[in-house]
């Protein structure tokens, strides 16, 4: 395996290594401009001549750079990424379980302001029907009070009547008395 070879700005490149069938990207070191910058190359499915692409942006690497293959970061980084994955899956399955309680937060809240309403509705039916029950009240006392009225002026009319009855009769009584003999 060679320690280095050279790189062209924004192009890819074939290596003759043969990669390992369990390998699917190696971890390279570049230095560009006495900088150190990561980049990762993916393989095809070829192990003779596989074909290795950046998967940032190759601007990164300035022509007649130099890129190390350390062997050491490749076992690190294929070492490191189950746990990386476990890590995102975990903080997916999180989020997940996040929405889901802020859904039933919101369904059950949904559902309490329902039933508010439905209980309010109820009280207003409530009271309207309490409404009609003391109108039907009222105008029950009224017909009662109108009924009393009417008795009054009824029994004032008998007594009427029974006085005029009394007058006529003193009336008479009267004029017998006044005939002679």
């Amino acid at each position: 395996m060679p320690s280095s070879w050279r790189m062209r700005a924004g192009s890819s490149w074939r290596s003759d290594l043969a990669c390992p069938a369990s390998s699917k990207h190696l971890r390279v070191i570049g230095t560009t401009k006495d900088r150190l910058v990561h980049l990762k190359f993916s393989s095809s499915s070829s192990r003779t001549s596989p074909l290795l692409k950046p998967t940032v942006s190759s601007s990164l690497v300035e022509s007649g750079s130099s890129l190390l293959i350390d062997e050491e970061q490749q076992v690190q980084q294929e070492s490191g990424e189950p746990e990386q994955e476990k890590e995102k899956e975990k903080q997916e399955k999180e989020k997940q379980q996040q929405q889901q309680q802020q859904q039933q937060q919101q369904q059950q809240q949904q559902q309490q302001q329902q039933q508010q309403q439905q209980q309010q509705q109820q009280q207003q039916q409530q009271q309207q029907q309490q409404q009609q029950q003391q109108q039907q009240q009222q105008q029950q006392q009224q017909q009662q009070q109108q009924q009393q009225q009417q008795q009054q002026q009824q029994q004032q009319q008998q007594q009427q009547q029974q006085q005029q009855k009394q007058k006529q009769q003193q009336q008479q009584q009267q004029q017998q008395q006044q005939e002679p003999g």
